[in-house]
């Protein structure tokens, strides 16, 4: 029932947005915790949800949004049950960027200690004097190419000025 709360912005979200969403929603209905406070929960995914990061485990994020509807609940019914929310449901911002806020620093937390893998690819720096060993493969199955262009360029002997990194 509270699914249709979220059900208008998670039409209107990107597959894997909406996929991470819907699977976040389905964990909050069958969680015993959503009984206590199902209306301030899913109003607070709804207002948020667009633009909440999608790297949190799915239980972390619900754990962080109950932990925060059991802090703020108070300052939520009081923006909510004001007949001005009927008229401009931005009064409710200053409670949802706070929401955002924890969200993006648990985020930052767990990307920070290597539990978040983003899929980005490592960089890799190559300085003078370049060497062929930096830029072929040794591992490559084809040995006649590496042959070929350590004949090219040899392994380089000179003294070590790079720095490591």
């Amino acid at each position: 029932m509270h699914r249709q709360i979220v059900a208008s912005i998670l039409e209107g979200m990107d597959k894997d947005r909406a996929a991470y969403f819907n699977r976040v929603v389905d964990k909050l209905e069958k969680d015993p915790r959503t009984q206590k406070n199902p209306n301030y929960v899913f109003l607070l995914l709804k207002e948020t949800m667009s633009l909440l990061p999608t790297y949190l485990k799915k239980s972390d994020l619900i754990d962080i949004l109950f932990s925060f509807v059991a802090t703020n609940r108070n300052k939520m019914k009081s923006i909510i049950f004001d007949k001005g929310y009927a008229y401009d449901q931005s009064l409710l911002k200053p409670v949802t960027n706070n929401f955002i806020v924890v969200v993006v620093a648990k985020t930052l937390e767990h990307y920070e200690t290597g539990d978040i893998e983003t899929g980005e690819q490592s960089r890799k720096k190559f300085t003078f004097p370049y060497r062929i060993e930096d830029l072929v493969d040794l591992d490559d199955e084809d040995e006649e190419a590496i042959s070929e262009d350590l004949k090219k360029h040899p392994i380089y002997q000179g003294p070590e000025r790079r720095k490591r990194i």
